[in-house]
């Protein structure tokens, strides 16, 4: 018994392909490109604008802390130099810890003799220096951050009480790449005074003065 030829597949039959032009697969990456030329920028604020609330939101803690601290001893703990945070005497005065970890020296305590601990640092708030030490960043991973603190007691920041420091962004290990002078309207609220007892700020993304986290705005 014969069977019937069978046909030859034509040429364009299942199994085939047909391939992209070079005119189409050009115009995909033009628009994939015009697409990234957007969405970067965007994601760049985004991001830039959720390490100021996580900043914000650290410098919230730490002035709850020097709040409780004070209520306890009757004074804020003295952790200024030069107007910047003191790692050592703050993580003493508020963690009853020193910056290897180990429990805190006396003299660190500044009147925190129950060894209190006022505040849990975040693992992202520290960078460890792999020789027992390390330092506090805000959530750009700066380091310098100045502290001002109502001395007289009337609630209220100003004047000599008001530091104004350019400060360097990132930290140590980065190379400390400088940011602009933050001016009196980049620091001070309405009525020329920070209403709080104790404040903080850093340079922030450290592109211009307005970058500034401050913890009262």
């Amino acid at each position: 018994m014969r069977f019937p030829e069978r046909e030859p597949y034509p040429p364009h039959a299942a199994g085939s392909r047909a391939a992209f032009s070079l005119v189409e697969v050009l115009g995909v990456l033009a628009v994939v490109a015009v697409l990234a030329g957007i969405l970067l920028p965007v994601t760049a604020q985004v991001r830039g604008f959720a390490l100021k609330v996580r900043t914000r939101s650290m410098f919230a803690q730490w002035s709850l802390a020097f709040e409780q601290f004070r209520a306890d001893t009757g004074a804020y703990p003295e952790v200024v130099v030069d107007g910047r945070l003191e790692v050592t005497r703050f993580l003493g005065a508020l963690c009853a810890q020193s910056p290897s970890g180990g429990p805190a020296a006396a003299e660190d305590l500044q009147g925190n003799v129950r060894r209190t601990r006022y505040l849990e640092i975040a693992p992202d708030g520290w960078i460890p220096d792999g020789r027992g030490g390390g330092e506090l960043v805000d959530g750009f991973g700066n380091s310098q951050i100045v502290v001002l603190i109502d001395a007289d007691g009337d609630g209220l920041i100003r004047g000599d009480e008001r530091v104004r420091l350019a400060l360097a962004r990132g930290n140590t290990r980065d190379g400390l790449a400088g940011s602009p002078l933050p001016t009196d309207s980049d620091l001070v609220a309405e009525g020329g005074v920070i209403r709080a007892g104790v404040a903080f700020y850093s340079a922030g993304r450290g592109q211009a003065g307005s970058d500034y986290v401050l913890s009262w705005k």
